[in-house]
């Protein structure tokens, strides 16, 4: 991204490349796009992600940086590709982490200027919720088992993010503890948040019942689907 500030604004352009046209692009911008200095590749290996899934990370990319107080996105037209399941997003949604995360590390700030992370607001704007029925959800995963944020999200028609979002500044009386990443392993940086538990989320679930997998990741078998939890919430409401 051209930078016009390390350590405040900065202009950006989000893009992608077919195999063999990159030297191309950025040969282009650097000749048609006045202050670039740099820029920040992404490649995809032969075995990894279609050009659907690359689709939807550009336009990701492009509403994280667009949602910062600190970047400037060049982009004449919004760019996307929302044809991707919510099971793909929450495997996507990694990389856009990851990718933030070298932003940050380059010194370009993907925050906005009051502190909140861009990608955790434009979750808590963009996912408009029932959060009762979030809650009802979540509180139908029963000890032993887990579920993730991907099949909650699907099941209340949010995103991952949103619910992660929502998840770590709830303060119902919820089993957040027993909602995992789809690997079924415990998200960087969760807390407890009305609990007064000892250990780790992990250690939590194996008091429950909750088998690990090499020892960092809760057991499949354990795990409670999209499907399972809407057939679970549809019985309980029209228990009620």
């Amino acid at each position: 991204p051209p930078t016009e500030d390390l350590a405040g604004h900065y202009s950006v352009y989000v893009g992608k490349a077919s195999p063999g046209t990159i030297a191309s692009r950025i040969s282009f911008h650097v000749a048609n796009r006045e202050g670039w200095d740099r820029a920040l590749l992404v490649a995809r290996v032969s075995t990894g992600y279609n050009s659907t899934d690359v689709g939807w990370l550009e336009g990701r990319l492009h509403d994280v940086v667009s949602a910062s107080g600190y970047a400037e996105v060049a982009n004449k037209a919004t760019p996307g590709d929302d044809t991707i399941s919510s099971w793909d997003k929450g495997a996507l949604e990694r990389v856009v982490t990851l990718v933030t995360s070298v932003m940050k590390v380059l010194g370009f700030r993907t925050d906005s200027p009051d502190g909140e992370g861009a990608i955790d607001k434009i979750a808590a704007e963009g996912s408009v919720f029932d959060v009762e029925k979030l809650h009802r959800a979540i509180g139908l995963v029963k000890a032993g088992e887990w579920s993730t944020y991907g099949d909650v999200a699907e099941v209340v028609g949010s995103h991952p993010r949103g619910v992660g979002a929502h998840i770590r500044h709830c303060g119902e009386d919820v089993p957040e503890w027993r909602i995992l990443n789809r690997r079924g392993e415990s998200q960087p940086g969760f807390t407890w948040t009305t609990r007064n538990k000892k250990g780790s989320q992990l250690d939590v679930l194996i008091d429950e019942g909750v088998p690990l997998v090499d020892g960092n990741r809760a057991d499949q078998e354990a795990m409670v689907d999209a499907i399972e939890l809407q057939k679970r919430l549809e019985y309980a409401e029209g228990r009620n």
